[in-house]
């Protein structure tokens, strides 16, 4: 993998974690909201969507 690609994978490993810190912290609702606003703007960003590649009913089930 490139250098870049583990700076991708260091990246998205960091906000997963920050996910799971949040979680603690929050309604269900309150986390929703903010996995929602986080796709949206990984989408924004990326073009890619987010959302639907790693829904867990997809092929990745990486939500």
């Amino acid at each position: 993998m490139s250098a870049e690609g583990n700076e991708v994978l260091a990246e998205a490993q960091r906000l997963a974690d920050a996910l799971a810190a949040a979680k603690d912290g929050m309604s269900l609702n309150e986390y929703l909201l903010v996995l929602i606003e986080m796709n949206m703007k990984i989408e924004e960003i990326t073009k890619m969507d987010y959302g639907s590649i790693c829904a867990p009913y997809s092929d990745y089930n990486c939500s």
